[in-house]
């Protein structure tokens, strides 16, 4: 049944009604997802499992293999492609046709469960995957915003074990892209300076918060952190637009988000988390105050009322102490 996207008049939040994904397993129960090879239908001999590849990516880590990295459409899809755009309204609600495109990253052709079981070299090669579907979906006109994310673990909302991620593409700006334009086009406005590269400035000034630092890219704990131990990782000159990053920062990316993890995994233990990446939508890519950026959230508690209910988050570690504890360590 095809999708519509919802707009609730009163708070403004935007619902993807995607019907068919009531059919994924496990999807109202928290349950560790099945981890077996033998049940796994992103591993080899289980092609039957998976719709045909979109894409397939050669990788350094894996020399032979044509389809290392294999792009397919999910399926279970939030949105699809198939369907006309339409806007109408239903008395005083909006409410649009589930028009877009929701693919799997499928990420090793083994049963890799985590990016510390694979070299900086391959995470490259997936984060260069993202750019290759990002650069094609945005030929899609009815296409408005791209959010590649990862999910890992039950807590995260992972339906499964083999290492993938998702790329979403809407035909509208996604709440959260809306107000870090609209933020960023405000501060420009006032200050003439973007707001990322000023949070850029301060993180690399004081280190209070500075997790790691290279030549293209600093990691650090985002000063109103929305979850202990989130991390945000940017590069450090102005770039819009993600898929303008060059392979060498694809590199440093990779190198940054794994020891990210590892740091987490010495100080937390395996812990569920999301990754998401924000790049500015195809309009804004040459804007002066849109700062591409890689946001990693460890999944350590689940939202309460106050959350749902406010949009505002209680935090119990300051990002100063997350971050001191999580540059002190050395994996």
């Amino acid at each position: 049944m095809p999708s519509d996207i919802r707009r609730n008049n009163v708070s403004g939040d935007l619902v993807i009604l995607a019907r068919d994904r009531a059919r994924r397993p496990r999807d109202h129960n928290l349950i560790e997802a099945p981890s077996s090879p033998a049940s796994c239908p992103f591993c080899p001999g289980a092609s039957t499992k998976t719709p045909a590849p979109i894409r397939s990516h050669t990788s350094p880590a894996y020399p032979g293999h044509k389809a290392a990295i294999r792009v397919v459409p999910n399926l279970y899809p939030a949105l699809t492609p198939e369907q006309p755009w339409q806007a109408r309204a239903e008395g005083p609600y909006d409410t649009f046709t589930g028009v877009g495109a929701h693919e799997v990253v499928i990420e090793a052709p083994d049963h890799v469960v985590s990016w510390l079981e694979v070299s900086a070299e391959h995470i490259a090669e997936i984060l260069a995957s993202w750019q290759d579907r990002i650069r094609d979906l945005r030929q899609d006109p009815r296409i408005r915003d791209i959010i590649p994310f990862k999910n890992v673990g039950p807590r995260s909302g992972a339906t499964l074990a083999h290492a993938h991620s998702q790329i979403l593409a809407l035909p509208l700006l996604s709440p959260r892209q809306q107000r870090l334009l609209d933020r960023g086009e405000s501060h420009f406005a006032h200050h003439g300076r973007c707001p990322m590269c000023d949070a850029i400035d301060q993180e690399c000034r004081t280190e209070e918060r500075l997790i790691l630092a290279s030549d293209e890219l600093i990691a650090w704990a985002p000063y109103g952190s929305r979850a202990s131990f989130e991390v945000w990782i940017a590069p450090r000159i102005h770039q819009a637009d993600f898929t303008q990053a060059h392979p060498a920062i694809l590199l440093q990316l990779a190198d940054h988000i794994r020891q990210i993890l590892a740091r987490w995994e010495h100080a937390l233990g395996p812990v569920d988390h999301n990754l998401v990446l924000h790049s500015a939508p195809f309009a804004f890519a040459g804007k002066p105050y849109y700062h591409w950026h890689l946001e990693m959230l460890p999944r350590l508690s689940t939202h309460g009322g106050f959350e749902w209910g406010s949009g505002a988050y209680i935090n119990a570690t300051a990002s100063e102490v997350a971050a001191r504890h999580l540059r002190d360590l050395n994996c």
